[in-house]
C-alpha cells in the first residue's frame, strides 16, 4: 500500500472553477454562434471579420497574390 498523502481542494475554489468552466463552455457557444450566423448569412469563403462587419480578404476572389498586385 502506498503511503502518498494528500490535501483535498477547498469546496469555495472547486465551486469557483465550475463557474469558470461554465462560463468557458457559454463564450464557446457564443463563438459556435458567430460562426454559425456568418455560414447563415452566405458570408463567402476567405471574407475576414473586420470588427464592424465582412470584408473581401486576400484572395477572396480566387486571385493569385500576383493578380492582386496587378489590380492595386
Amino acid at each position: 500500500m502506498s503511503d502518498t498523502k494528500r490535501i483535498d481542494a477547498p469546496a469555495s475554489l472547486l465551486r469557483a472553477l465550475e463557474d469558470v468552466k461554465r462560463e468557458l463552455m457559454r463564450l464557446q457557444s457564443l463563438a459556435d454562434g458567430l460562426v454559425l450566423g456568418a455560414a447563415l448569412d452566405k458570408v463567402p469563403d476567405g471574407w475576414q471579420w473586420d470588427g464592424a462587419g465582412w470584408s473581401e480578404g486576400r484572395g477572396a476572389r480566387g486571385e493569385s497574390a500576383e493578380e492582386e498586385e496587378v489590380d492595386r
